[in-house]
Order: structure tokens, then sequence, then C-alpha cells
């Protein structure tokens, strides 16, 4: 189990590179997971990657048809995190708990972005000698 954990989590590494590439390949990993395992507790690793992965969308996705991927993707990982999770007992249960927090994630990252944006188009330009 703990190689395909590895590679659901691993690729959070390339958020700044790919930030979509990174959401598909853990969302696949999971979707691979998922079926190999069957019910087992994967909220404890997959919410935490989740909530991460919806802030570095946030952050580094870009435009808005980006954006929407990207959460969508986030979206499609905690379902499959909370399919057949014993601790939570499946779907729906926890949904209370990760998709606010996921959207506060967002929020946050969403939030950062915009203070990095305001900051680069306020720094002065250096003088040309």
């Amino acid at each position: 189990m703990l190689p395909v954990f590895l590679l659901a989590t691993a690729p959070i590494l390339g958020r700044r590179r790919n930030v979509l590439a990174v959401v598909g390949a853990s969302v696949a990993a999971m979707a691979v997971h998922l079926v190999a395992f069957g019910w087992v507790t994967r909220c404890g690793v997959g919410l935490p990657l989740a909530f991460a992965l919806s802030y570095a969308v946030a952050r580094f996705a870009g435009n808005r048809r980006n954006q929407a991927i990207g959460s969508a993707g986030v979206a499609a990982l905690i379902l499959l995190v909370l399919a057949q999770d014993t601790s939570i007992g499946g779907l729906p249960g926890g949904l209370e708990i990760a998709l606010p927090g996921a959207a506060l994630f967002y929020g946050i990252g969403f939030y950062v972005q915009k203070r990095a944006d305001r900051r680069v188009a306020n720094a002065p330009v250096p003088a040309v000698a």
C-alpha cells in the first residue's frame, strides 16, 4: 500500500511547474489505490493532500480555465479518498469536512497569489545605466 500512497503524494513536489499534471497524477494514483486495496483508511493521507493541492491550484494554475480544471481534479481526489474509507464509512461521510476544507485552502492560496501579484506590480523598476 505504501508505494501507491507515495505515487499519489510525491507529485506535489512538482506543483510549481505544472499543477494540473500533479493533480492528474495524484488522482490516477488514488484511483489505483482504491481499486487495488478497497476499504481501508485513506483519509489521513488523502484529505491533507487534497487541501495542499487545492492551495497549489489557487497559487499556480494561472487562468480561470486551469483553475476550474484543477479544482475539479481536487474534487475528484476527495471523492476517491472518501469512496471506500473505513474510518469515515464511505460517501457521503466526510464531505461536510472535506469540501469546505478544500475551499478554505483554495481561498488562502488565492489570497496569497493576489498579494504576490500586487507586490510584483508595485515593485520599482531598476534603472538602466
